[in-house]
């Protein structure tokens, strides 16, 4: 592939000493690598109790750290419309008191008080929770976000949720969640006011023909 570039480009430079010419191709295929097109650097943050971890195709996973004595949330995302999701809660931990006793999934805190899981798309285990649906995840994390943190009813597990919101925005750069939301957003509402406009048409029609019903002949 080189030598065919090489090819075309010394015809267009002829009379460019090799070294401008292999400098500027060398240049120029760096430029046009796929690699360079598709794929950024990893990266790796933390955010007070999160660590988010994205790879160069910016699939991203953010977990909480620090103190939890076994209670960790997971989440990973892919990038892209089509967006791959999965969110855990689990118990884990050598020698856990509480393992053994009733599932986690009733005995979950947020702030104290009793965090309902209502959505039957969670499905629960003893000692794990998880979904892989967006949409309840989404709602999960909108209620959960602006808490301090989630725990167990008679346990010392806890999940600091200090720098959730923070992680999540971070991932939403990364992935530039943001303008899909937007676009997502615009459609939503172009497709409502097609909806009223044509049920304002409809209802005009209904009322044409109401009233030339009504005339007398």
């Amino acid at each position: 592939m080189l030598a065919k570039i090489a090819a075309v480009f010394r015809a267009s430079f002829r009379g460019c000493t090799t070294h401008v010419l292999s400098a500027y191709l060398g240049s120029a295929f760096r430029v046009c690598s796929p690699a360079s097109l598709a794929w950024a650097a990893p990266v790796q943050q933390t955010f007070s109790d999160w660590l988010v971890t994205c790879n160069n195709q910016n699939f991203c996973v953010t977990r909480n750290v620090g103190l939890h004595y076994g209670l960790v949330m997971t989440l990973s995302r892919s990038a892209g419309a089509a967006t791959d999701a999965s969110l855990r809660i689990e118990l884990g931990g050598v020698g856990n008191p509480v393992a053994a006793l009733a599932p986690i999934g009733p005995r979950l805190l947020l702030d104290g008080k009793p965090l309902a899981l209502v959505d039957k798309r969670w499905q629960v285990a003893d000692k794990l929770l998880k979904t892989g649906d967006s949409a309840t995840i989404d709602a999960f994390l909108q209620q959960v976000q602006e808490g301090q943190v989630i725990s167990l009813v008679d346990g010392l597990q806890t999940i600091s949720l200090q720098g959730l919101k923070a992680a999540l925005l971070f991932i939403d750069s990364r992935q530039k969640r943001g303008r899909q939301r937007k676009r997502r957003g615009l459609a939503k509402a172009k497709s409502r006011r097609s909806a009223s406009a044509g049920a304002g048409a409809a209802h005009g029609g209904e009322s044409r023909r109401i009233a030339i019903a009504a005339e007398p002949r």
